[in-house]
This record gives structure tokens, C-alpha cells and sequence, in this order.
């Protein structure tokens, strides 16, 4: 082989490397490996790049950089700045791929930094990759594809094969029916045949687990938020709603909003009703742990003699500062065990209802105050503010 003298002229050579730059060399960008003068490195200095080309000169080694693996050149590196990655040439790949692991990104380039995501996978909802060409660099396979309306690249790590398996993982959320000509209810992913959704179609469903199997994704569902499951969906056919794991909450809340349901299961529909809130009088409602669902939070507790599930707009705590609503009604003071009468419900202190217990009183106003009910009374006109404590119904 003829020998080239380097001192002079550059010697070229082809090269395929991925590379990431040594930020501690101060790397700068050449215009041609016989300049003398280069550039910083700006926006190139944060991202993977591509080599074509090494070109040794005067003792000196460089590499051809490209900013992207399809992009065109952006000048000569020196070897000492770069960490080089095998890269082999792209092969043609036709597949498709379910998605392994959502939090990750498309990258606009194999072995992408943080400056080449294009979008987070889990934005892209169920839809597959499909992939077209692949190459390998260093110990990883990449794969160029298509998933929803974009085109980027992604580790094979990130992949999952389910044209014969299922591929499983946990999921938590609560879900609804999103169509009457839904799917059905799959016994096992894999099954062919359905059936019918019968008495769950109109119900708050809870999801614990989601497979993806064939380019489709499936979610295991449950009647309720502590039932069994009762098969698979569609995941075309629910709406889905995050649910946080329970937490405990200990806490007592009066009733703000009387006219809603106690629920069986955290935003229950009409099938998940025990009982009007309004027909457990004045009690309150005992919470002993608490789940945040979409944008709401739920509180599970204990309300008379009955479990079940309020959300939190539903509940007010009183215990520092007294509710108020408005109130109409006629009443008349209990003989026995009345607790007397309140210039504010926030009084430690009562006095005496002297002659009024001889009154039908008129009621402007309900309180709410540390686990007790009270009531604004008047004689005969709604001048009157005092306040009698409700301790029971029989005390008004």
C-alpha cells in the first residue's frame, strides 16, 4: 500500500460510528481539518451524532459529524472530543410492535438525547410502531417506524413482540363504557368470542391490568373498586379515568350537599347508590380512607349504620369553622333533654330557652359545627338570631 504523507494533505477514509461528545475536551467544529480556526459546538453539544468520514492530518484524527442520522454535515470533530458506538448500516425490518414501556420517548435519532425526543409514548394512547429499517449500535438494536401520525426511532428495549403472546403489565384506573355497540367481554385476550357486558355496561368500572396482544390493548375490568374481575375490554370502549392507590384518611365531615348518594364504589353511577344522603337525618360522615379519581377526590367511611363512598365537594368539614345553609321549617322545642339556646354556634356556652318553649319557633337556617347540627330560630319574624343545638330530632 502506497504510503500518504498526512503532513500535508488529509487522508480520508469511510467511517460509520454514533457519537456523543467528552464535554470535559472543549470540543469545537472544524469547517475542514487543514483550518486552523473552529467553532463552538452550540446546539450540537447535547445531542447524539453520526459519523461518515475519518480524515487523519498532521498527526491528528477527525470524524465527519452529522447532527442527525439522515441529516447532512456539520463540520470535523478531533477524535480526543468524541466517545465512539459502532453503527452498522440500516436494514429493511417490517413489524409491528406493541409498546413495552410508555414513559419513554420517540426519538428523532437512534440512541436520541434529551434534545431528539419527539413525543412521550404514552401520549400516543394504544396505537402499535410499526417499523420499517433497523440498525445496531454498540450492544442495542434501534427500529425506525411509524406510530399515530409521527416517524422516529426507538430502542428495542422498549418493544414488545405480541403477534403469538400477550404481554401484560398493571394498570389503576377507573373506567366507564364509552359505546352501547361495544366489544363485548373477553373471558381471556386471546379468545375470540365475547360476551354480552349485561348489568356492568351502566357502572364505574375499575381497571387493574392491561395487555396488549395482536396490535391490540385490552384492560381487565372489575364491577367494582374490591370485586373480582369480570374479564377483558377493548381499551376502544372505555373511557379511562386515573386512580391513586388508597391512602388512609382518618377524618369526620358533616353533609354539605344532602340531596346526592351514598355510593358503593368511587364515582358510582345509578347501579352504585346505597342511600340518599338526606335520609341519614343529621349524622356525619366518617372517613376512613380516601382515593384521588381523574381530578376528584373520593373519601370511604362510615355514615348511621352504612359504608360507602362520597366525593369531596359532597363533605365540609366543620371542625373549626361552622357551615351554613338555608333552612325552612316550623318547630317546636322537645320537653325533654333540649340543650338550651346559642348566640353562635361557635358558643361553648348555652342559656336558657325560658318562655320560648312554649312557641312554635320558625327556622331561617341550618349549622353545621363539630359533628353537630343547629338551627336558627325566630318567634314570629326572622329578626330573632338566636341559635338552638340540634343534638337529635327530637330535640327540635
Amino acid at each position: 500500500m502506497e504510503k500518504v504523507d498526512t503532513s500535508i494533505n488529509p487522508f480520508y477514509t469511510n467511517a460509520r460510528y454514533a457519537a456523543r461528545t467528552k464535554s470535559s475536551n472543549s470540543p469545537r467544529l472544524y469547517k475542514e481539518v487543514t483550518n486552523n480556526s473552529a467553532r463552538s459546538l452550540g446546539s450540537l453539544d447535547n445531542r447524539t451524532l453520526f459519523v461518515t468520514q475519518k480524515a487523519k492530518f498532521n498527526g491528528q484524527y477527525f470524524y465527519k459529524v452529522h447532527s442527525g442520522i439522515d441529516n447532512k454535515s456539520e463540520g470535523w470533530m478531533k477524535s480526543s472530543s468524541l466517545r465512539l458506538f459502532n453503527l452498522s448500516s440500516s436494514t429493511a425490518h417490517n413489524k409491528t410492535y406493541d409498546i413495552r414501556t410508555e414513559k419513554h420517548q420517540l426519538l428523532s435519532d437512534p440512541f436520541g438525547t434529551s434534545d431528539q425526543h419527539l413525543k412521550r409514548l404514552d401520549r400516543y394512547g394504544d396505537a402499535p410502531f410499526h417499523t420499517k429499517r433497523k440498525v445496531n449500535l454498540g450492544a442495542h438494536t434501534y427500529y425506525y417506524g411509524k406510530i399515530g401520525k409521527d416517524y422516529g426511532w426507538l430502542e428495542e428495549a422498549k418493544l414488545v413482540d405480541t403477534s403469538k403472546i400477550p404481554f401484560y403489565t398493571n394498570a389503576r384506573y377507573a373506567a366507564r363504557v364509552s359505546s352501547t355497540n361495544n366489544s363485548g367481554l373477553y373471558k381471556k385476550v386471546t379468545d375470540e368470542k365475547t360476551e354480552s357486558l349485561g348489568s356492568l355496561d351502566n357502572r364505574t368500572l375499575f381497571v387493574t391490568q392491561k395487555a396488549k396482544f395482536k396490535g391490540q390493548s385490552y384492560y381487565k375490568v372489575h364491577e367494582g373498586i374490591n370485586d373480582g374481575a369480570q374479564g377483558w375490554m377493548k381499551s376502544s370502549f372505555l373511557r379511562l379515568f386515573n386512580l391513586s392507590k388508597p391512602s388512609t384518611h382518618n377524618r369526620t365531615y358533616d353533609i354539605r350537599t344532602e340531596k346526592h348518594q351514598l355510593l358503593s364504589d368511587p364515582f358510582g353511577t345509578s347501579k352504585q347508590h346505597i342511600k340518599r344522603l338526606d335520609k341519614y337525618g343529621d349524622v356525619s360522615f366518617h372517613a376512613i380512607q380516601k382515593v384521588n379519581l381523574g381530578a376528584h377526590t373520593y373519601y370511604y367511611g362510615k355514615i348511621g349504620i352504612d359504608y360507602g363512598w362520597l366525593e369531596e365537594s359532597k363533605l365540609v368539614d366543620t371542625s373549626k369553622t361552622p357551615f351554613y345553609i338555608r333552612a325552612k321549617f316550623a318547630a317546636r322545642i322537645s320537653k325533654n333533654n333540649q340543650s338550651g339556646i346559642y348566640s353562635k354556634i361557635s358558643s361553648a356556652q348555652s342559656k336558657s330557652v325560658n318562655k320560648l318553649d312554649n312557641y312554635t319557633l320558625f327556622i331561617s337556617q341550618k349549622g353545621k359545627y363539630k359533628g353537630q347540627t343547629y338551627y336558627k330560630i325566630h318567634c314570629t319574624s326572622v329578626k330573632n338570631t338566636d341559635t338552638l343545638n340540634r343534638d337529635n330530632p327530637s330535640n327540635v
